[in-house]
This record gives structure tokens, sequence and C-alpha cells, in this order.
């Protein structure tokens, strides 16, 4: 089938080989200019994605941001994966998301909602100990808001950061949350809804901080550990369940995710919405599956048949990021930040002929004599994933493919990236919450 990948800045991208491998035709449109040398030489690209969006047979978003032209094809008919203006507000606007949560029952940690530097001092002096730790969350007026989110020591230093954005030309028209902190399990519950109903019920732990030891800054994700769950689990049927009739009512299709704390008493406290692709538990689900990632869209949809049969490389996979420097640069300014990652383009991604179906690419292309290099977009090269019977064997096996990638000066979280997942997995399924998904090897 003709697949379209409507890419923000060409994440999405690192899904192409699965795509292709799958046999289809796949053309990718990214949106953001400095990022569209992404994957050249290495896909088939357009600069006029509503052509090929009509003749597409599926249509997939890999990030929010675009959602007005998500509903423009959904309007005309088209069959698309992700992406709506519905989605654009619960990831982009904490308020609207945390209301959500509270309008279907969700429970979440105790929160304010503040919208200058007057309210936070406010609700920091009237809620929160001296000593107390605190989170705050605040969504800039371009920008997604990841990059402000902060676990403050105590009122004070949570004071001291958002004045440090605001002084530094981060935030200047924001809103946001101040949350009570909750001590516990970090995880995040998956599932994919297809317009009627869930399915490919899963969960994400993720390793946020780019150093062993959770040091250096917070990059998103440095490794991750994916588990497929029943559909019965209890951290699915209270944190996503009941918002079924409404991603039914706004006509949504695709991932929807919930980040989640757990407390000592077991109860899930959800922290965030991820209706989108996830990095890297997105590639690393379709990494898993060996009936691949588009037919299991496809699937999904109705739209192949037969429906592929399902297999999984193993019962627990990992995946560990592969990065070089100057990785990771987070600049106010983006035109800077760009600039500063140009540095690393046209370093050589060696070997990966060697371990190429478990090492996915992010930042690359091929240059003018054929050679795979680093694009310089990121400094993330890739992912390389691995698969076992617990969190630590399928560690191992991703460790071990990131060691035979050969690139100069790579570098990726050391080898601690798994042990909080052994103890926390044990938790979920000793708390009942989670039970694995039955046809797991």
């Amino acid at each position: 089938m003709n697949v379209l990948l409507y890419s923000l800045s060409g994440e999405g991208l690192i899904l192409a080989d699965k795509i292709k491998q799958e046999k289809h035709d796949l053309i990718v449109f990214i949106k953001e200019p400095s990022c569209r040398h992404l994957y050249d030489g290495m896909v088939f690209k357009t600069e006029d994605p509503d052509a090929m969006a009509a003749q597409a047979d599926l249509i997939i978003f890999d990030d929010n941001g675009m959602g007005a032209k998500a509903d423009a094809y959904r309007e005309k008919g088209y069959a698309v994966w992700g992406g709506g203006t519905f989605v654009d507000k619960l990831e982009h606007d904490r308020l609207y998301g945390m209301d959500v949560f509270r309008k279907h029952g969700i429970p979440i940690p105790e929160t304010w909602d503040v919208h200058d530097i007057a309210g936070v001092r406010d609700v920091l002096k009237s809620e929160f100990s001296r000593g107390e730790n605190v989170v705050i969350k605040l969504d800039g007026a371009d920008a997604a808001g990841s990059a402000f989110s902060f676990v403050a020591k105590n009122p004070q230093a949570c004071e001291e950061q958002v004045e440090h954005w605001i002084n530094d030309g981060a935030l200047s028209e924001w809103s946001g949350i101040i949350q009570r902190f909750v001590a516990g399990i970090e995880v995040s519950v998956e599932a994919w809804w297809n317009g009627e109903s869930f399915s490919t019920h899963n969960i994400t732990l993720e390793e946020k901080k780019l150093l062993a030891g959770d040091l250096g800054p917070s990059v998103g994700c440095s490794y991750n550990t994916i588990v497929r769950i029943d559909e019965g689990s209890k951290l699915f049927k209270t944190q996503l369940e009941p918002i079924a009739p409404l991603l039914k009512e706004k006509g949504y299709i695709g991932p929807i995710d919930t980040n989640s704390i757990i407390g000592e008493d077991g109860t899930a406290y959800a922290l965030e919405w991820t209706p989108r692709l996830g990095y890297e538990a997105t590639p690393t689900l379709a990494w898993g599956n060996n009936h691949g990632y588009a037919n299991k869209i496809l699937g999904v949809l109705g739209m192949l048949d037969p429906i592929p049969e399902f297999g999984y490389k193993g019962r627990i996979w990992g995946a560990v990021r592969v990065y070089v420097p100057p990785y990771p640069v987070s600049l106010p300014d983006h035109k800077a930040e760009r600039e500063m990652y140009e540095c690393c383009r046209g370093v050589p991604i060696l070997d990966r002929e060697k371990v190429e179906e478990d090492f996915w690419l992010y930042d690359a292309m091929k240059d003018e004599d054929g050679r795979l290099v680093c694009a310089g977009t990121t400094g993330m090269i890739g992912v390389a994933f691995g698969a076992g019977d617990d969190p630590r064997e399928a560690a191992m096996a991703s460790y071990r493919v990131a060691e035979k990638i050969n690139v100069p000066d790579k570098g990726f979280r050391a080898l601690d990236g798994y042990r909080r997942h052994v103890d926390a997995l044990a938790s979920l399924r000793a708390m009942r919450l989670l039970k694995l998904y039955p046809e797991l090897p």
C-alpha cells in the first residue's frame, strides 16, 4: 500500500525501514525546513503532501502540532493515524489535559493551575512547606512544554527555576500547573484506538536522564523497557479506558498514552498525556512485533486482509539511544541550536549492516558518495533494541547492539538503564495493576 509519513521534524523516519520491509511504498513529508535533508538518499520525499495524501492508503502523523492538517485529511475521508487539533490541545495545554483527567475520574496528584510568576509564588507560599518537593510543568507559547518540566527540591528552588526560564527568554506568555510530588513508580500505559475500540495495550518504563545514576540533563528517553499487557490490566482500565467516549466523540484515531506515577498504596496518579508516537517507545514496540508496524495499523483499522499473524521477538523489549556530540543541546534560540548540531553532519555511521535489524536510525542520511552519515539535526544517531524474558536480559541484548554500531565519539547511557525496571515491573504485577499479554512467548 501507499503510506504517507507526515512528519514534524523527521523523528518518525526511524520507522521507515520497517515500513518498507513490509512491502509498502513510503512517501515522506517533513514540515520543518531545517530537517528536510534527513534520510536524503534513503527514502522518497515530497514537498506536496496534499497531492500525495490523495493517493495514500494510510497517512501517519508522527507528532502533534499539525492537528489542523490531520483534521482536514480526516474530513476528506482519508485514513489518518495520529494527529488532530484535539490531541494537540490534550498534550500541549496542560490545564486542559488535567481537566480531562478530572472529568473522567482518572486520579491525579493535588494540582494547582498557574498563569504567571505571582500565581506561582502564591501557590508555593500557601500550599507547600519549606523542605517539600514541588513539581512544576509549564506550557510556553512556542513549545509543547516538555522543556519546562522541573522537580524542585523545595519551593524556593521551584520559584528560582521559573524566574530563570523567564529571564532566559524561554517563557513569555505561559500557563501551567504545580503539583504535589508523589513518590512511586513512574510508568506510562498506551493503547491504540481505532475509532471504536482499543488494542495493542502496552506499558513503558523509561529513564529520562542522560547519564548513569540519573545524572545529567533530561533528554526525554535514554533507555526504555516495553511490555505488552492484557486489556484486563487495572492500569489500563483506570488510566485510559475511561476516555473511550471522548476519543470517539472527537473522531481521533491513533495511539494514546498516559504517563502516571504509582503511589505506595497502589493508586495510579495520571501526570500527562502523550497522544502520539512515543520516542523510543513506538519504535521499540514496532521492533518487538514480528508482524510489523504499518501492517499492524492497517490490521487494527480493518484495512489489511488477512490480518498478519501475531508474533513477538520475546516477552520484554529494551532500547538504548545512541548519540554523538554535541547532543544534548537545548537552547532558547532554536536557530542557534540547529546551527550547533550542524557540526556533527557527516559523522560516518559504520558497520550498521552487522546490526541492521536491531539498530534503527534517527539522525541519518546518505552523502553525495552514498555513504551513511549523521545528518546533523539532533545528534541522535539511532536506537539499539534487544529482547529477553526479563528487563535485564532485554537490556543486555540492546547494549550488545549499541556496542557493535561503529560511530566516532558515540555515547549511550551506561549499563544501569534497566535496573529500576526489574523491581518496577515486579511491583506492578504484585500490586495486581497489570498482567502480561497472554500471547507472548
